[in-house]
């Protein structure tokens, strides 16, 4: 894949509801007992962004599939280093 084709792929990334779920989680992840989560519901993030509560457990299901969010516990979720890294290159863009 060409530099090219990676930073349209990049740029695809940031601007996708996707991503703002992404970063929405990462924004508001908590550590306790040494252990990272985001406390916000799927519903809370669906209100947050303005997106529908479907839509946000359809983004769920995706990330999970792609190896960027995992379930800690029923409704606590974390972001995954793959996802901490994207967040991070992103913000310092």
């Amino acid at each position: 894949m060409s530099k090219r084709n990676r930073g349209q792929i990049m740029d695809d990334i940031f601007t996708t509801n996707t991503y703002k779920v992404l970063e929405t989680m990462y924004d508001n992840t908590l550590a306790v007992a040494g252990k990272e989560y985001c406390p916000l519901s799927q519903a809370e993030i669906a209100d947050d962004l303005g997106l529908s509560r479907v839509a946000v457990n359809k983004i769920y299901k995706e990330l999970t599939e792609k190896g960027y969010i995992e379930m800690i516990a029923r409704g606590k979720w974390k972001l995954t280093a793959q996802a901490d890294n994207l967040i991070q290159v992103s913000k310092r863009l």
